[in-house]
This record gives C-alpha cells, structure tokens and sequence, in this order.
C-alpha cells in the first residue's frame, strides 16, 4: 500500500523543469528541486514518458488536491480548538469574495440565463459602455390573500417593456451581468446574481442595498423605462426571506432567478414565484439539492440543474478519493461521477449529467505570514464555492463553466463538457439522448454555445491554443446517438 500511495504522489507530482512555463505560477526552488529527484525515480522504474502537457496538468491537479487537503486539516484543527476553548463559531452565510476582475477568458461558455453570485467589489466599467437603471420607487408593503400571480398594476408595468422584446446575448461578469457585450449595473446597489432569457431580453436581479438587504427586479434591457421592482430579500444566520411586491412570502437557505421570477430554496424542495403563474412549491428528488449556480434558462426549458447531497463534505477520505479520480484522469480512465443532473420541474424527468462536484471550491491562506521570497506560513485556510478565483480569474474547474442549456429550434438542448472535459456532448433534454460534438483525450480547454436569433446554437470548442467550430448542429442532432453513458439506475 504504501509503494502504490508512493506511485500516485510520484505521478502527480513529476513535472519536468522546462515545462514549468506552462505553469502559473511557476515551480518554486522547492518544488524544482522535489520534481528533479521524482524524475530520476520515475524513469528508474521504466514508466513511459510523459508530454510536457501532461506534466504541466499534473502538477496544477496536484496543487489543487493539496489545497483541498491542506483546507480540510486546517478546519478540522480549528474546530477542535474551539471545541476546547467551549466555543464553536458558526459563520452567518455570506456572499462569495470578490474577483477583482471581471472578464471571463474566452474558453468560458456564453449563455443566456446564468445565475452568478456577485464579486464584493465592482470591476472597473467604461462609462460611455455601461446601462444605468434609475432607482424605482419602495417595494410595497400591502398584504394579499393566497398564492396568486402578480398583481395588475405590476403586470401592467410588465406589459409596457414587452414593446421591447428582441433577441439579446447575456454573459456574467464580476459586477453581475453584461448583455450585447454592455455592461449593465443598477443604480440603487451591486448585482449579485441574475437570471435572463436571450429571446426576449427579459432579466430579473438581485441588487444588494446594504447589509443581508437586497431588492429583486425585473426589466427588459432595451426598454428605456426603469426596471420593475418585484419584492425584496432579507438574509440573516444563513436564512433567506423573499417578500414580493404584492406581500407573498417565501423563506429558504439560498435564493435563485428565472428570467421570470425568483426561486427560495429549502433543503428538499423550493418554492417557485413565477410573475405568471404565482407562487408553488417544488419537490426536489431524493438525494438531491439545487445547484447554486444556474448556468441555463430554467424559466424557458423547465429544467433546473440539481448537485448530489455530499452527506459528509469535510471527510479526509473524500480528499484522498479525488486524489484516486486525478490519477485516472490523467491515463485516460473513464470518469464515474453523476453529481450532477437536470431537473424537469414539471414532468420530473431527470437527465444525469457526467460531471463531477470537483473543483467548485477555491480557497485562500489566512492568519499567513511571509518567511521568505516564494512561501508564505498561513495558519488557517479558507475554502469557498465560486465561479471566481480569489483573483478574479475564472474558476474553470466549476460546473458552471462546463454546462448551458438553452430553448432552441431543436427544442430544449444542454451543451456540457463530460467525462473529465474530454467529451463535448449535445443533449436532447426531451429524451436524455447524448450526440458527441468533440472528443480529446487529454481534454477539451473550455467552449462557448452562442444561441442566434433563428433559435439555433452557435457551438465552439477551445483545444489547446485552436478554436474548433461545429459545422452544423441539425446534422449532428440527425445523426446517431452517442452512448449516454449514464449508470445503472440513474434514469
């Protein structure tokens, strides 16, 4: 056992010193003079030689891994050292860190309807390219009976930004959202998650007014009247209060937006405001939650991404686990992991998703102090879940970046990057039918799914420095299923 822990830490860790340019950041003395000796066993024992690609991705896994591992122990000692002083800290739920700058790369997919937690500082916007909404009046205050639709007067309001309608392109950004690449900000406070429909240009938000305070609003980004106030959202000890404009409650642990209202979630269930069709409540299948991100137009397809319930997300076994999923990954092992899959709200169909919760997580050094030009000595560490870097820089290795789904001509599609990023698949979500767009074995580098105003999918996958185009996506979807792929059980 401990000749084979020896041999995985050895593949991960070997990266050889000229290929450490591939590397951000770049290889420490430490770690140079660690890779040299790991080389000289690795070709001892005759093991094949690795690309320079291949060393490059082990040592960013690896790095990763040990960040995970390295968040896990710092937890564990300070909840035993609280547990000895007699006091445990529960932290209030809080929004994500800041990025510092906004900006996706370009192998982050483009789509219409993401849900995007919202950096705490505003990236940088060009002034003559930013949409300022004028502040609306206070919500409402008046109280009705049952579970009913918008009231009259806010479905008139509604009704006169419908002139506006056209299709329109949305992308997150660190400051909320950009749409037709403008930046769009609020007047009254920071956008922190949206949600919005490329066909109409329709978008409902969450600005952030002061501490655990938001408002929710509703607005056609090319209608020139302000945007409609729908209701309000105070948060507090990680619980979360939705009142609407006409007095409806919902109350939950998290919030997320449609393109046509706000969703509360609760623990198994959530329950949906529609400005249509009222408020309801939602059962969530078991063994499920919904994601926190929502990187498709749940309003237009009906579905909803949904993450596996982690029963113990701070159990080391999980860290060594990954580490197993890491050496797989690298020598071309299939990826086994389904955390994830897209719920049908109204016929509860479930179609899996070969995507793994790994990755979500970015974290950061606390209490750390510098003992010399490359290491810093940190005595804590902090672990989150975003879609950002701690320095504004995407975190591609989220789900979010690895999934859109959108309403097209073709009906409801999802475009993801499955099987550890190797595969690129098109998905009927009507019949769960797989058809492969691109395949690498040693992955894809991100790719963006561009919806167009005939209602078809405009898809581009980045490998390595090369962008590669799907020529026809009605030809593809005319063509033989790929194997789903999905295990035993999961449809």
């Amino acid at each position: 056992m401990r000749k084979l822990l020896f041999s995985c830490a050895l593949a991960l860790c070997i990266a050889p010193i000229f290929a450490q340019t591939a590397i951000d950041p770049p290889l420490t003395p430490a770690e140079q003079k660690m890779v040299v000796q790991m080389q000289q066993q690795w070709k001892a024992q005759g093991m094949p030689a690795l690309t320079d690609e291949q060393l490059a991705a082990m040592v960013r896994k690896m790095r990763e891994v040990r960040l995970n591992m390295l968040g896990v122990a710092a937890g564990m000692q300070l909840q035993a050292q609280q547990m000895q002083s007699g006091h445990v800290a529960l932290p209030a739920m809080a929004l994500q860190p800041a990025p510092i700058a906004s900006a996706p790369v370009a192998s982050a997919p483009v789509a219409s309807a993401p849900v995007a937690s919202a950096p705490v500082a505003s990236a940088p916007v060009a002034p003559a390219a930013v949409a300022v909404q004028p502040a609306p009046a206070a919500v409402a205050a008046t109280q009705t009976a049952g579970s009913t639709p918008a009231g009259s007067g806010l479905q008139a309001q509604i009704a006169q930004r419908n002139a506006a309608n056209r299709f329109t392109l949305f992308a997150p950004q660190g400051d909320g959202f950009n749409f037709d690449g403008q930046p769009y900000v609020d007047a009254d406070g920071r956008i922190v998650k949206y949600g919005a429909d490329f066909a109409t240009g329709w978008v409902t938000y969450m600005a952030a007014i002061g501490p655990g305070h938001y408002l929710i609003k509703h607005q056609n980004v090319h209608s020139n009247l302000p945007p409609v106030t729908i209701g309000e959202v105070a948060e507090q000890d990680g619980f979360v209060n939705f009142r609407s404009r006409d007095g409806q409650t919902a109350g939950g642990t998290s919030i997320l937006l449609t393109s046509n209202g706000v969703m509360v979630e609760r623990d198994a269930s959530l329950v949906d405001f529609d400005l249509t069709r009222g408020m309801q409540a939602v059962a969530v299948p078991q063994g499920f939650h919904v994601a926190r991100f929502q990187h498709g137009d749940v309003a237009g397809t009906g579905y909803m991404l949904l993450e596996r319930v982690d029963a113990d997300p701070n159990n080391p076994a999980h860290a060594i686990k990954d580490l197993g999923a890491v050496v797989g990954d690298l020598f071309g092992a299939k990826d086994q992991a389904y955390d994830y899959a897209l719920y049908n709200m109204s016929t509860r169909a479930l179609v899996p998703l070969n995507l793994s919760m790994r990755g979500k997580n970015v974290g950061y050094g606390t209490n750390c102090r510098r003992q010399n030009k490359f290491v810093d000595k940190c005595r804590g560490y902090t672990q989150y879940e975003s879609i950002w870097q701690p320095d504004g820089r995407p975190n591609l290795d989220h789900y979010f970046w690895a999934l859109t789904w959108q309403t097209t001509k073709y009906g409801p599609l999802a475009v993801a990057e499955e099987n550890s990023e190797r595969d690129l698949n098109v998905i009927r979500l009507d019949n769960g039918n797989r058809y492969n767009a691109f395949h690498r074995g040693l992955g894809l580098n991100g790719f963006t799914a561009t919806p167009s105003a005939d209602g078809d999918l405009h898809v581009v996958a980045t490998i390595v420095f090369s962008k590669k185009e799907l020529p026809d996506l009605g030809a593809l979807l005319a063509s033989t299923p790929a194997a789903a792929g999905a295990p035993a059980g999961t449809q």
